[in-house]
C-alpha cells in the first residue's frame, strides 16, 4: 500500500510539471526569458566589471545569489508564465524555469501562485546557474541607478552592450517597458549614429599692404597694395559615427584659407580601434599635437606639432604613463615636399602636479636631407592658478644640430586677479627651424615659416636668436573680455629685432558666438624695416 501511495505521488509531481509547462501559450519574445546563459558568456564578465565599480548591487549582503528585489522579481515571473512557450520549449529552459519556481518560491507563493503540497519545485543542485532573467535583473538595477553623466564611458559602453543583449528579457519587470527602453536608448545613443561639430572663423580685415623686396607681398596678405578684404580664416565640420563599441571613425571636411576657389578639403579621415589591453590604433589621415597635449604653447601658436599626417599611429594608456609612436607617409603639396616621418613619444604623470615627457620625430623628404628633432618636457603646477613648464629641444638638419630651450610661466585670473597671464621664452641655436607657423596667430609674416604663402622662408635661427611671447587676458563678466599679445624676436646679429603685438575686445554673444575687434601691429620683419598694421572684425562660431 505504501508502494503504491509512493508511487501515486512521484505520477501527481511528474503530471504537475507537465501541466505547468505544456498548458501554458506560446510566448512573443525572440529569446526565452528563462534559459541559461552559458559560462563563456562575456556578459559574465562585464556584470562582473560593473560589479567591481560599484555600478552594480548583487543585492543580498549575506551572499545568496539575491540578484535584485526578490519581491520584484517574483511578481514580474509570475506574470510572465502566461508567456512561457511550453509547447516549443527546450528541456534546458524547462529546467531552468523549474529552478525559478524554486528560487523564488516563497514570493512566488505571497503573489498567489500556489503549489501542491506533492508538486513542490525541487531546488537545484548547482546554485550557481544564472539565467537571463536573472541577469537581466541585474542591468534592470543598473539602468535605473547609474549616472549617465558622470559614469565612465567604458561603464556606460558596458551597460549599452548589456541593455541591448537583454533587451527582451527587460520587458519581463514590473517596470514599464517604455521607461526601461528609453534608459537603453540614452545609452544606445552614441552608438551607429552620426554626430556633427565644428567652427567657424569669418574675417573682416583692413591692413595696410606693405612688400618685401621686389616680391611685392605684403605682411597680411600676397597682394601688394590691397587694404581690405574678407575671408573665412577657418571653417571646419567635424563628423563622429560610433561603429560599434570598439570602433569610431572621425571625419573633418575643411576650407582651405590660403585657396582662391574656396576649396573644401576632407583634411581628416580615420578610424580609431580599441584593442585588449589599453591598446588603439588610429588608421588614415588624423592630426598629432604633442607640443599641445604638453600645453607648450598657446592659442594658435604652435611651432613644430599639430599638424595633419596620414599612416598609422599607435596609443596606449597605463593610468599614469601614456606611450604613442605614428608612421606617416606624407603626399606632395604646395607647402609641403613628399616625405616619410615617424614619431614617437611617451609622457609620465608622476602625480597629479608633476609630468614629464619625452618625444622624437623623423623626417625624410624625398629631394632633400632628413630632419630630425627630438625633445625632453616637463610640467609642474605651483598651485591651482600658477604652473611652469619647460622643454629642450635638439634638431638634426644634417647641415646643423641646433639646440633650443623654452620656458612658460602661466597664472590663471583668479577671483581677485586682474588678469590672466602667459609669458614664454624660447631660446635657439643658429639653423634652427621651425614647422609650423610659430608666432604669427594673425597671419603676419614675421621672416620664418608660414605656411602656404609666397614668402621666401628660412630657419628662424638664422635670422633670430630668441623670441619672447607674452599673452595677458581679462575676463570682466560672462560677455566681455579684453586681451593684449607681445611678440619680440631678437636678431642674430646687427639687424633689428621684430616686433608683433596685438590688442582685442571680445563680446560673447551667446554661449557658441562671438564677435572681436583687434589690432594688430608687426614692425622690422624679414629684416626689411616694415612697418605695417591690421584693423580685424572677427565672427566666431564654435557648434
Amino acid at each position: 500500500m505504501a508502494r503504491g501511495t509512493a508511487r501515486s505521488e512521484k505520477l501527481f509531481l511528474l503530471f504537475s510539471c507537465l501541466f505547468m509547462f505544456f498548458l501554458l501559450p506560446a510566448a512573443k519574445g525572440e529569446c526565452s526569458a528563462f534559459s541559461t546563459v552559458p559560462k563563456g558568456h562575456w556578459a559574465y564578465s562585464d556584470i562582473e566589471y560593473l560589479k567591481a565599480k560599484g555600478l552594480l548591487d548583487p543585492g543580498d549582503p549575506s551572499g545568496a545569489e539575491s540578484f535584485t528585489d526578490r519581491g520584484e522579481a517574483a511578481s514580474a515571473l509570475s506574470k510572465s508564465l502566461s508567456g512561457f512557450d511550453a509547447a516549443n520549449a527546450t528541456a534546458e529552459e524547462k529546467e531552468n524555469l523549474r529552478r525559478l519556481l524554486a528560487y523564488f518560491e516563497p514570493e512566488l507563493r505571497a503573489v498567489g501562485l500556489a503549489f501542491p503540497a506533492s508538486a513542490k519545485p525541487v531546488r537545484a543542485s548547482k546554485p550557481g546557474l544564472k539565467t537571463r532573467f536573472e541577469m537581466a535583473g541585474l542591468v534592470s538595477r543598473a539602468l535605473e541607478s547609474v549616472d549617465r553623466e558622470k559614469a565612465d564611458k567604458e561603464d556606460v559602453e558596458r551597460l549599452q552592450r548589456l541593455g541591448t543583449e537583454y533587451r527582451n528579457e527587460l520587458a519581463v519587470w514590473g517596470a514599464p517597458v517604455e521607461e526601461l527602453e528609453d534608459r537603453v536608448d540614452v545609452l544606445e545613443s552614441g552608438m551607429g549614429g552620426w554626430h556633427f561639430s565644428g567652427s567657424m572663423r569669418f574675417d573682416g580685415n583692413y591692413y595696410r599692404a606693405g612688400a618685401v623686396g621686389s616680391e611685392g607681398y605684403g605682411i597680411y596678405t600676397d597682394v601688394s597694395g590691397r587694404n581690405e578684404d574678407f575671408r573665412f580664416s577657418r571653417m571646419r565640420l567635424n563628423m563622429r559615427k560610433r561603429v560599434d563599441d570598439r570602433t569610431t571613425f572621425y571625419g573633418r571636411l575643411e576650407k582651405d584659407p590660403g585657396s582662391g576657389n574656396n576649396a573644401v578639403t576632407l583634411e581628416h579621415a580615420y578610424v580609431d580601434v580599441a584593442f585588449p589591453g589599453n591598446w588603439s590604433l588610429l588608421a588614415g589621415r588624423w592630426q598629432t599635437d604633442w607640443q599641445g597635449e604638453d600645453e607648450l604653447y598657446f592659442g594658435d601658436d604652435p611651432f613644430l606639432t599639430n599638424r595633419t599626417l596620414t599612416g598609422f599611429l599607435f596609443r596606449n594608456d597605463r593610468g599614469m604613463g601614456r606611450f604613442s609612436a605614428y608612421i606617416s607617409q606624407q603626399d606632395e603639396s604646395a607647402d609641403q615636399e613628399e616625405s616619410l616621418e615617424a614619431g614617437m613619444r611617451y609622457r609620465l604623470d608622476l602625480n597629479e602636479r608633476f609630468w614629464i615627457s619625452l618625444n622624437a620625430i623623423h623626417r625624410e623628404p624625398e629631394d632633400r636631407s632628413r630632419q630630425q628633432v627630438m625633445w625632453a618636457a616637463a610640467g609642474l603646477r605651483l598651485n591651482q592658478d600658477w604652473s611652469v613648464r619647460a622643454a629642450v629641444y635638439r634638431q638634426d638638419t644634417v647641415d646643423a644640430t641646433p639646440v633650443a630651450f623654452q620656458a612658460i610661466l602661466e597664472g590663471r585670473q583668479s577671483e581677485r586677479g586682474l588678469t590672466s597671464f602667459w609669458l614664454e621664452f624660447l631660446s635657439f641655436d643658429k639653423g634652427f627651424e621651425m614647422w609650423n607657423r610659430g608666432f604669427q596667430d594673425y597671419g603676419t609674416f614675421m621672416g620664418w615659416y608660414d605656411g602656404k604663402t609666397g614668402h621666401a622662408t628660412a630657419p628662424v635661427g638664422d635670422y633670430f636668436d630668441n623670441v619672447l611671447f607674452v599673452r595677458l587676458d581679462q575676463k570682466w563678466d560672462e560677455k566681455i573680455s579684453t586681451f593684449q599679445r607681445y611678440v619680440l624676436a631678437l636678431s642674430r646679429g646687427a639687424g633689428e629685432n621684430a616686433m608683433n603685438f596685438t590688442v582685442g575686445l571680445r563680446y560673447r554673444y551667446t554661449p557658441g558666438l562671438s564677435f572681436t575687434l583687434s589690432y594688430d601691429k608687426v614692425e622690422e620683419a624679414y629684416g626689411e624695416a616694415l612697418d605695417d598694421h591690421l584693423i580685424q572684425l572677427r565672427t566666431e562660431l564654435n557648434f
